[in-house]
């Protein structure tokens, strides 16, 4: 019954160092930006022109979060990512919101193409094993209205289970525009206080060998 220990910890995945350290960070296909902000000041929509300040949102805790905003090109996704290690039972969550300034997406009926982002946990060969974080135009509306195209920040997790021994992972955060002309719209993922955290108790009983001895066993 000896504590699980946590596999690895997350390298500044609360971005408390102001930057993106410990992170890995891909722009240059979508044309994209991945920033660190201590808050964001949301567009506003108003038909009279009239609209009040920007409302805007601030970190889930400490002072920064991180900040991507889609690229250019359709379906080329602006990302950071980070390796860890993880053993049965440990947990990776953190916290993220999806913002979109698109005002419509391709598919009404069925939310195809709509711009999206997603917190994604890969195998170490680059599989998909969890989509702990997904919103889209389609699941947050059009951003019309002041309280449209806006997730808020939403909690998420994933933890392991099925593994034997320590497995090498890796988490990535994407925003991506799937919508309309590429570039002729923005979309936002903000991360937050991501973080990896031990499981349960170890409860594989040890295997036990006789190295010495005497007598027999018939």
């Amino acid at each position: 019954n000896n504590p699980a220990l946590a596999a690895s910890s997350l390298v500044n995945g609360n971005f408390e160092t102001g930057d993106l350290s410990g992170w890995s960070v891909d722009t240059t296909s979508s044309g994209g930006k991945a920033d660190v902000v201590t808050s964001y000041a949301h567009t506003v929509y108003c038909e009279d022109l009239s609209c009040l300040p920007p409302p805007t949102t601030s970190p889930q805790e400490g002072s920064y979060f991180a900040l991507l905003t889609s690229g250019y090109q359709q379906s080329q996704a602006t990302r950071i990512s980070q390796p860890f290690e993880a053993s049965n039972g440990d947990k990776v969550s953190g916290w993220a919101f999806f913002k979109t300034d698109d005002n419509v997406y391709m598919n009404a009926c069925t939310g195809a193409n709509a711009d999206k982002a997603q917190v994604v946990i890969k195998s170490d060969s680059g599989t998909t094993i969890a989509t702990p974080f997904e919103q889209s135009v389609s699941s947050v509306g059009y951003a019309t209205e002041v309280t449209r195209g806006y997730s808020g920040w939403v909690y998420w997790e994933h933890t392991f289970t099925g593994l034997t021994g320590t497995g090498k992972f890796q988490i990535e955060a994407r925003v991506q525009n799937n919508t309309g002309a590429p570039g002729t719209d923005a979309s936002l993922i903000g991360l937050d206080d991501v973080k990896t955290s031990a499981g349960g108790p170890d409860t594989t009983p040890p295997e036990a060998y006789i190295t010495s001895g005497f007598g027999h066993v018939s």
